[in-house]
């Protein structure tokens, strides 16, 4: 939606192109909220805070790519998102990781190549990072854009340490949630 605007936030012809896709299967939805995303009636907030985290972490990954070059980005529970389109240089080398039903709705928008693949995994098991291992010859910046309020404080204790274990001098930029800030029973 953002995209689309007047004056874009974050532009994202590949995000479009999804929408207009998904598009007639959303029509039909008895989905409360498929249905409001089909009629567009998301909260102007919402979709400001995401076009706007978006482009944040766009810029954390284009920044940590000019002091890495050779690196490897992964994308943890990626969703629908479209890093990779917006900020490939030629050279990067690429994963959007989540559930094997998001990987696989994914796949129906989006090719794979030899520097961009996807990985059909949770993120709490630990056979994707053998996969990535594969590929690194060095740092690897890792991103956890809105996955990381959706897990139990332990899970992402012992994902961080894993990763600090397995990929030494890497970085992860995540978003942290205060349990204040969180709905009662959540």
């Amino acid at each position: 939606m953002e995209s689309c605007s007047e004056d874009p936030i974050l532009k994202d012809e590949q995000a479009e192109y999804i929408v207009r896709q998904i598009d007639p299967l959303l029509a039909g939805s008895r989905d409360r909220f498929l249905s409001m995303l089909y009629r567009r009636q998301i909260e102007p907030q919402l979709v400001v805070h995401a076009a706007l985290r978006a482009r944040k972490y766009d810029q954390f990954a284009l920044e940590y790519l000019n002091r890495h070059p050779d690196s490897v980005i992964v994308n943890l529970g990626c969703g629908m998102d479209t890093r990779y389109q917006r900020i490939d240089d030629r050279e990067l080398t690429f994963f959007d990781l989540d559930l094997p039903v998001m990987i696989r709705f994914k796949r129906r928008f989006l090719q794979e190549s030899e520097r961009y693949r996807m990985i059909a995994a949770s993120v709490l098991e630990t056979a994707w990072m053998e996969q990535v291992g594969e590929f690194v010859n060095g740092p690897v910046l890792f991103m956890a854009e809105g996955l990381f309020m959706y897990l139990e404080p332990d899970q992402v204790k012992s994902l961080v340490l894993e990763l600090q274990d397995r990929f030494p001098g890497s970085e992860l930029v995540c978003e942290v949630a205060n349990r204040r800030w969180m709905p009662p029973g959540e």
